[in-house]
């Protein structure tokens, strides 16, 4: 059954006029005529009364009415919220961060959710490799990971990130100014690599190019943890510099002189399935960066 044909039986009954609502249509008579007569055809009944006093509806069409104005405003309901999906204005986005975006990330949540109210955001906090899983499989729409990326993958470079050397205040010598070659010997302090395996990576790699493999002698989950073992002597550690934008007490830190101590972070997502959330998610965060 054809949607019009039904709609304009819905507004002819309402006006009972046809001049009137093959205007309201941006109609022609002949042309909604047509349409009547298609819709009468297919449902094998007369639907209206037509003669010299005017246009009524018959009895079928007193009785097919009620239901064919649920139909029509089902209809209109359900294009509707069609469209609000394309627009990105319903449905769920799924996104995953890192330690390197904490921050930004629920800010741009945020102003997410102010524009698009009617949307459910799930945050889901992984290492990068998970991230990747996630967006091959389609579990992630948009992913928050150490770049570069496979070709798969279309990104958005959105921060820089670096390991810095912490160190605790009251430790004079290891607050000189030697470089990280020098603390070779020290005690270091890292997280469990099952919170990062990136970031476990790196912390190593650093070391490497500094000649050495690092002496670890604890390990934490957490990096507020890490930082307050610093503080208490038991170590140092190789930090992200993202996580001391707060001041912590008891520590001090200091900037590598090697470029193998940087990272880029961007949003990734499947090149070849931009979706409508996906897309307005990040003209959101091209406002944020």
């Amino acid at each position: 059954m054809d949607i019009e044909r039904v709609r304009s039986f819905v507004r002819l009954a309402e006006r009972l006029h046809f001049g009137q609502t093959a205007g309201l249509l941006n109609l022609s008579q002949p042309a909604l005529s047509k349409q009547i007569r298609l819709l009468e055809s297919e449902l094998g009944i007369s639907l209206f009364n037509r003669d010299r006093h005017g246009v009524s509806l018959t009895d079928s069409g007193e009785l097919f009415l009620p239901e064919a104005q649920k139909l029509v405003k089902h209809f209109d309901e359900v294009y509707e919220k069609g469209k609000r999906i394309g627009r990105g204005e319903l449905g769920t986005i799924s996104i995953g961060f890192g330690l390197s975006t904490l921050t930004m990330v629920p800010q741009v949540i945020s102003r997410f959710r102010v524009r698009y109210p009617e949307v459910e955001v799930k945050l889901q906090e992984l290492s990068t490799s998970k991230q990747l899983a996630g967006l091959e499989s389609g579990q992630l729409n948009i992913g928050f990971v150490r770049l570069p990326v496979s070709e798969k993958f279309a990104f958005k470079m959105v921060v820089r990130d670096e390991l810095v050397l912490v160190l605790p205040e009251k430790d004079e010598n290891l607050n000189s100014k030697a470089g990280l070659e020098e603390f070779k010997n020290e005690g270091f302090i890292v997280n469990y690599r099952q919170r990062s395996e990136t970031l476990n990576d790196h912390v190593l790699e650093v070391c490497r190019s500094y000649g050495f493999y690092p002496k670890i002698v604890q390990q934490a989950f957490e990096f507020p943890t890490v930082l307050a073992l610093v503080a208490a002597g038991l170590g140092i550690a190789l930090v992200p510099k993202s996580q001391l934008r707060v001041k912590v007490e008891g520590v001090t830190f200091r900037k590598l002189d090697s470029s193998v101590a940087a990272w880029k972070i961007g949003a990734v997502w499947q090149k070849d399935n931009l979706q409508p959330l996906t897309k307005v998610f990040l003209d959101i965060l091209s406002e944020e960066i």
